[in-house]
């Protein structure tokens, strides 16, 4: 039996960002996003073109998501992995700024995608908690996931909405599987 779909809170969606060994980290600490697309146009208007009129074909569709968020800090300076993860990716240029960023909804639904992060310095007034926010910038196409490990392999996208995320932040138990059959055979990728 299907259930009738309804509003969703904004706080149930995660955010997640991809390390060097292939594994996803949480980016904790968000209190709010804002996706961003954007579009560039081809001019098609010709002579042909019906008179006093413009026409154009989208050229380029990109997207940004802007997350907002407070800065995690330890009292002995240890941060949130995955807040760290993307500030150390804002300072990398070329194609090593580059790397994989997932966003779940409520329901576990997945969209993935290469990405370059921009990161706004931390701040603040006399009582409010530090800000931390991120631009993460899409290249390439957004692909979809539907599986997620926590603790057992889920199906179909059903995530945990309690929080919880996966072992070492591996949303992806095939990436993790392909990876460690390809260290065990001597593959490079």
């Amino acid at each position: 039996m299907s259930s009738k779909p309804a509003k969703v809170l904004a706080r149930g969606w995660r955010f997640e960002v991809q390390q060097d060994a292939g594994y996803f980290l949480p980016i904790m600490g968000v209190n709010s996003f804002t996706p961003n697309r954007t579009i560039i146009i081809a001019d098609a208007t010709d002579f042909n073109s019906p008179p006093g009129t413009e026409e154009h074909s989208p050229a380029i569709r990109g997207l940004t998501v802007s997350i907002q968020g407070y800065r995690l800090e330890g009292v002995d300076g240890e941060r949130d992995p995955g807040q760290a993860r993307v500030e150390q990716l804002d300072t990398v240029v070329d194609c090593d700024a580059l790397t994989r960023f997932r966003m779940w909804s409520p329901a576990g639904r997945g969209y993935e995608f290469d990405a370059s992060y921009n990161v706004t310095p931390s701040g603040g007034g006399t009582t409010d908690n530090t800000a931390w926010s991120v631009e993460v910038t899409k290249t390439g196409p957004v692909g979809c996931v539907t599986t997620f490990l926590d603790g057992g392999l889920v199906v179909d996208g059903n995530m945990p909405l309690d929080g919880s995320m996966a072992v070492d932040g591996n949303a992806n138990p095939l990436d993790f599987f392909a990876d460690l059959l390809g260290t065990a055979i001597g593959e490079c990728g």
